[in-house]
């Protein structure tokens, strides 16, 4: 399968590749903000340091690109992005140890307006309560 023809392309902190435990998400072309280590091509991970050369590579292969985390990488990209799609999940994770400030609900209203959203309740395949929404830019 050529890489035009997969699904987005998404763009993630090494941290956040890390997590991944260094295996790309199925059917994307991942790329990954860090200096660590190199391209990997059989996995279809591509790794520099550079936000724009990132974006510039993601933005060859689709138009929409998608960014997964984590701060930092939402810090280089957030004041570009035309829509999020964010999932609010409402419970307080004592162990969590990086979030987004920049997307909480009540600061999101400044610049942004909800599109949609679906409410779903916790159930056998959801531990919490959360929210899918859709925001774009004001």
């Amino acid at each position: 399968m050529c890489i035009r023809d997969r699904h987005k392309p998404i763009i993630m902190g090494y941290r956040t590749w890390l997590s991944l435990g260094r295996r790309p998400l199925h059917d994307r072309y991942n790329l990954v903000l860090g200096r660590e280590c190199k391209e990997d091509k059989k996995a279809l991970v591509e790794i520099d340091e550079s936000p724009q050369k990132l974006l510039w590579r993601a933005l060859n292969v689709s138009d929409e690109v998608v960014i997964i985390g984590g701060t930092k990488v939402y810090s280089a990209f957030h004041h570009i992005c035309t829509r999020l799609y964010i999932t609010h999940i409402h419970h307080t994770f004592k162990e969590a140890n990086v979030f987004h400030d920049a997307f909480c609900r009540h600061k999101l209203q400044d610049m942004w307006y909800c599109k949609s959203s679906k409410e779903i309740k916790k159930s056998k395949y959801n531990k919490y309560d959360l929210s899918l929404c859709i925001y774009e830019r004001w």
